[in-house]
């Protein structure tokens, strides 16, 4: 850490939780941190694995990139970001063959305005050029700016990430909490397949390909080809909790076609949800009244 950090300025955003009122990290540093972690852990055999099991499976765990002291830093500046801008979802998306959202989340728009940590580290050099590597193609920051980055938490028994494609092509999941893999909130991808919105037959999909399941720890990383690859959280059996932050990123060609984000809208930016309450509910299965009621 920079000897300017324990005194940068915070102008109003988070203090990561520090208990003097300081940042944990100074986010002039996360370049540098990151650029040295990558340098040391990741070997022209590291990256080679990575890219071959990320072009098989859509998915690679690359958890060892991140330095202890930035993993740290994330987990308080989200605790802060949930506990003052949250609000729960609870819908179905006719848009995936209507499966289901039941989660909390932070939109995009409160995370800039309230967080240094996050869009320093959405727009960190060193990860980028990691993700362009294993990728094989220039992974860019993407064009819709209420896509770029969002924080999820699950916490209640039935909550969910349904089975969905994303809008653009790559995203970076920092895991910050994960339940243990009985209690569900593990992810499953359907690599090498295609999004018709118009169209899904989502569970088609299903029914004519191999499901990959990924449990996950605390503090895992994974890079995930997110237009092309099926993928979903698996319901929660227990009270637990999953706790996400999602670096979503864009190919260059995802820059020149026409794009609709009903989707994201609906699950992270919907103007009738205030933080602290719920976002309008529209799923009426009698097994998720539960979804209309305020979460603590």
């Amino acid at each position: 850490m920079s000897s300017a950090a324990a005194d940068y300025p915070t102008n109003g955003h988070p203090t990561n939780g520090h208990p003097t009122g300081r940042m944990l990290i100074d986010p002039a540093d996360i370049d540098r941190l990151i650029a040295d972690r990558i340098a040391e852990v990741v070997t022209d055999e590291v990256l080679a694995g990575w890219r071959r099991r990320f072009l098989a499976e859509g998915l690679v765990v690359v958890s060892e990139i991140c330095p202890p002291e930035v993993m740290a830093a994330l987990r308080a500046d989200v605790e802060a970001l949930i506990d003052g801008y949250a609000v729960r979802r609870h819908i179905r998306l006719p848009t995936t063959s209507n499966t289901p959202r039941r989660l909390r989340s932070v939109k995009r728009g409160y995370i800039a305005e309230h967080s240094l940590l996050i869009p320093t580290l959405y727009r960190a050099a060193p990860l980028l050029a990691l993700a362009s590597r294993i990728a094989g193609e220039e992974v860019v920051l993407c064009p819709y700016d209420e896509e770029q980055f969002v924080i999820s938490r699950m916490n209640q028994p039935g909550d969910t990430h349904g089975w969905h494609w994303d809008d653009y092509a790559y995203g970076m999941v920092w895991v910050l909490e994960a339940p243990a893999v009985q209690d569900g909130g593990f992810i499953q991808c359907v690599p090498g397949t295609r999004w018709d919105k118009n169209d899904p037959r989502l569970f088609e999909t299903l029914c004519r390909h191999p499901i990959r399941s990924y449990g996950l720890t605390s503090g895992d990383i994974y890079f995930l080809r997110s237009d092309t690859t099926l993928h979903s959280v698996y319901p929660l059996q227990n009270p637990t909790q999953r706790t996400i932050v999602n670096l979503a990123w864009a190919s260059v060609a995802d820059w020149s076609r026409e794009i609709d984000h009903e989707t994201t809208e609906m699950v992270y930016t919907d103007l009738d949800a205030a933080p602290g309450l719920d976002a309008p509910a529209n799923d009426l299965a009698a097994d998720d009244v539960a979804g209309s009621e305020r979460q603590p």
